[in-house]
């Protein structure tokens, strides 16, 4: 019997496509040679933040649904998803804040400022614990009767000939699969800190200014250092002790004191960034419809659910 819907990858995009799809009713399963924990998205810092993302009325719409989301799960523990107030330091108005519901948005206070910044904007916004809400997403796929298969995928034809419609969460992996060269990947490395004790860390990012790029994302889980956005040179995913140490003086500028916190570990991963854009429309394969949703770069937290609510549209479409 051929499933409904075939999900190529268990990333956030995966995960939440086989969710929104589940939740209405399709039959669905999931492939991926690897399971969440080891997606680059158990690897991102977590915040609500369309970093990176075009500045169109559809990007907002995704970012605006995927907030609404999160933002219902925070009173369930085992989601791993807290509402912040986030600092960024940019003085001009966030163009993202119309993603917003009204009053998420204010113009930081001086005494908030950290020394040597003129100006900033305060949104509260929604931090996740990606270890964490990703096993939430499993765990809610797999009671809406999602099954999962560890394997690798050569080829598109391998999972349209078992189902009429395939989306495609494949992130990196879409390069090969579909021989998009707009695919590439952006190098991120991040730091996990124990904080000392009395140290108090705001949730705080400098994306364009003199320590940028810097943010600090204090979770329950752990506290998050970054970052790093440089082209991937193809090398392996060692952490590289010097940036680690660069990422620290970046945010001890923003924070004094947070380069003494204890290292716990070093992260790295790799965004699927594609020029022009996500990548999320139909294409006719071998007689199958599958519905590409990748290239999310480094606001793939930030678009997954208004993306997997779009795709289950595409999909009831295609199923009748």
């Amino acid at each position: 019997m051929k499933s409904s819907i075939v999900v190529l990858g268990a990333g956030v995009c995966g995960l939440s496509c086989a969710v929104a799809l589940a939740e209405a009713g399709s039959a669905v399963v999931v492939v991926a040679d690897a399971p969440p924990a080891r997606t680059v998205s158990a690897v991102a810092g977590g915040l609500w933040f369309p970093y990176g993302s075009d500045r169109s009325a559809r990007t907002l719409a995704r970012a605006r649904a995927t907030y609404q989301r999160l933002e219902s799960l925070v009173a369930l523990p085992e989601a791993g998803v807290a509402m912040v107030d986030y600092l960024l330091l940019e003085d001009a108005d966030p163009w993202w804040a119309r993603a917003l519901p009204p009053g998420r948005v204010r113009r930081a206070r001086p005494n908030e400022l950290p020394r040597g910044y003129a100006g900033g904007h305060v949104a509260h916004v929604p931090l996740v614990q990606p270890p964490r809400h990703l096993e939430f997403l499993e765990g809610r796929a797999r009671a809406l009767g999602v099954s999962f298969e560890s394997r690798r995928v050569e080829a598109l034809s391998e999972l349209t000939a078992r189902a009429p419609v395939v989306v495609n969460c494949a992130g990196l992996g879409a390069r090969e699969l579909c021989g998009d060269t707009r695919l590439s990947a952006l190098r991120g490395q991040v730091v996990h800190l124990r904080l000392p004790p009395g140290l108090r860390v705001p949730c705080v990012a400098d994306d364009d200014g003199p320590n940028a790029l810097a943010y600090i994302l204090p979770r329950p889980d752990v506290c998050v250092a970054g970052g790093t956005a440089a082209p991937d040179d193809g090398s392996d995913l060692k952490p590289d002790p010097a940036t680690r140490e660069a990422i620290l003086a970046r945010c001890d500028a923003l924070v004094p004191g947070l380069s003494d916190a204890e290292v716990v570990a070093d992260r790295v991963g790799r965004r699927p960034v594609r020029s022009g854009g996500a990548r999320l429309e139909l294409e006719a394969v071998d007689g199958a419809t599958v519905i590409h949703d990748y290239g999310h770069g480094g606001a793939g937290w930030t678009l997954a659910w208004g993306c997997a609510e779009e795709v289950r549209e595409l999909a009831r479409h295609q199923l009748g």
